[in-house]
């Protein structure tokens, strides 16, 4: 119970806190979606807007994560607390996350208000904006290469599935597929092929997703600052690279995790404590992990400065305006842009070109492998 407890905190801290803080790593000349001049992010109004979304986001994390521990009140125990504290939780934290959406889009309209009455024209009259490309950009490292990663998740999912056959005479005839928030056994099913296999079958539904998340990281469109190009492109590529690694160590070890469930229900392990105290304990490590690349590098690699970059001496504007592309800030729609992934416009990460029937398809994927993911089990019970 206590581990679920400390779980179930420190996702809703996570998701929190995370939305909370993002304004303060995304490009300086964005603010919630909304392209600006550099230097207002220093304007009254910008960083007023920021304080709410911060304070509101913090208040919200804390009155959605209040009634998950109702359970204490009215008395619940075992497995009928455990129930109540996964429901409340995860309703919470989607109501949580569904608050930060709709705080992102009015922030987004108080930005575009802002920049319509203060900043109408982000560029100087009489400047033709530029639009920089470097044709040698994907020639250096920016990505732990596809096969490295291929290569050591199969094997981690073939190890996976070879187990239950490599023991199959030591195999209690009933295994457990299910332990309770207090780390022990709470269901079991009847030892098979189906269900020795089920944990290799959902590494295979997931280790596609954590692939293509790092392909798409490597193939984003290009975003270069013109004012500096050369320090820009150093900065772009070292971002990817700090988050290709981190993506490959949170794929790999994701699939270790699944292992590890392997074995304990294979051996039939009456307690899973160590495996729930470490699976908390490495989200905690992975959460650290990505706030201090987030902090170290920013969106795109603007807040890392490679070694001897010299200070700007342009005056000049920076990135193009393309607001009219970006729906809310979040979704781009370019009929006349070639890139599939682009940069997102708040946080971190990339999106995809809407505009590209390639962007539907593997939304589309994604979410097939998100349905199958949930039926299987249910299938399976």
């Amino acid at each position: 119970m206590q581990t679920l407890i400390l779980t179930m905190a420190f996702s809703f801290i996570t998701v929190g806190v995370v939305t909370a803080i993002s304004p303060l790593w995304t490009r300086k000349h964005l603010q919630f979606g909304v392209t600006f001049p550099e230097d207002a992010r220093l304007h009254p109004k910008i960083r007023a807007l920021k304080k709410r979304f911060f304070w509101a986001n913090l208040m919200a994390t804390v009155f959605f994560m209040l009634p998950m521990f109702a359970g204490f009140l009215l008395g619940y125990e075992g497995e009928q607390h455990a129930r109540f504290l996964s429901i409340m939780g995860t309703g919470g934290i989607s109501a949580l996350a569904l608050f930060g959406f709709f705080s992102y889009v009015a922030a987004h309209g108080a930005a575009k208000k802002i920049k319509q009455a203060h900043f109408p024209s982000p560029t100087p009259s009489g400047y033709s904006p530029k639009l920089m490309v470097s044709t040698n950009f994907r020639n250096e490292k920016m990505a732990v290469p596809t096969g490295v990663f291929v290569f050591w998740g199969l094997g981690i999912v073939a190890l996976t599935a070879f187990l239950p056959f490599a023991f199959w005479e030591r195999i209690p005839a009933q295994i457990p597929v299910h332990w309770g928030a207090d780390g022990e056994i709470t269901r079991w099913a009847d030892k098979s092929i189906r269900s020795v296999l089920m944990l290799p079958l959902f590494q295979l539904l997931i280790f596609p997703v954590l692939v293509w998340a790092n392909h798409a990281l490597k193939k984003s469109k290009q975003v270069l600052d013109p004012k500096r190009a050369q320090v820009s492109m150093e900065q772009n590529q070292a971002f990817r690279l700090a988050w290709s690694r981190f993506l490959v160590f949170t794929g790999l070890s994701t699939l270790g995790i699944f292992l590890a469930l392997q074995t304990a229900t294979l051996f039939a392990i009456q307690s899973a404590n160590f495996i729930l105290w470490g699976t908390l304990i490495w989200m905690a490590a992975l959460t650290f992990y990505a706030v201090k690349i987030s902090v170290k590098y920013g969106q795109g690699g603007e807040k890392w400065q490679p070694k001897g970059a010299a200070p700007i001496a342009s005056q000049e504007p920076g990135i193009l305006d393309n607001d009219n592309f970006w729906k809310l800030g979040l979704f781009y729609y370019n009929p006349s842009d070639p890139a599939i992934y682009v940069e997102r416009r708040f946080g971190i990460g990339v999106t995809f070109n809407f505009a590209r029937w390639q962007a539907w398809a593997m939304t589309g994927a994604i979410a097939l492998l998100c349905v199958i993911s949930i039926l299987i089990p249910v299938r399976m019970m």
